[in-house]
């Protein structure tokens, strides 16, 4: 194997590695006991698992409409993007814009 191909999945693994630790860290926060995050220790791993954080999100009336609120919000982002792109990229240098991205 050449050093180029292992030099880019090196850099591929720390980068996802890089990614994924954030996901990783909010999980295991989310996971331990009260004001276990401020006890000295290893904050890798908890040593007490708690679902005590998601049975109250699952209980609290305004979850769902939080939810509902994230979802508009993603739609209307996800909306806007596409129709930003297919725009921007359906003409050429020197073309008109088509009808359907000039309302």
């Amino acid at each position: 194997m050449s050093a180029r191909p292992l030099g880019w999945g090196l850099f591929l693994g720390a980068m996802v590695v890089f990614a994924a630790l954030p996901l990783y860290w909010m999980l295991v926060v989310s996971l331990q006991a009260g004001k276990q995050q401020l006890v000295v220790g290893n904050p890798w791993w908890p040593e007490n698992f708690t679902l005590e954080h998601y049975g109250g999100l699952l209980t609290d009336p305004n979850f769902g409409r939080l939810v509902l609120n994230t979802a508009a919000a993603t739609g209307a982002t996800l909306g806007w993007q596409t129709s930003a792109a297919t725009c921007s990229t359906s003409t050429t240098p020197g073309q008109s814009l088509p009808r359907s991205c000039l309302g």
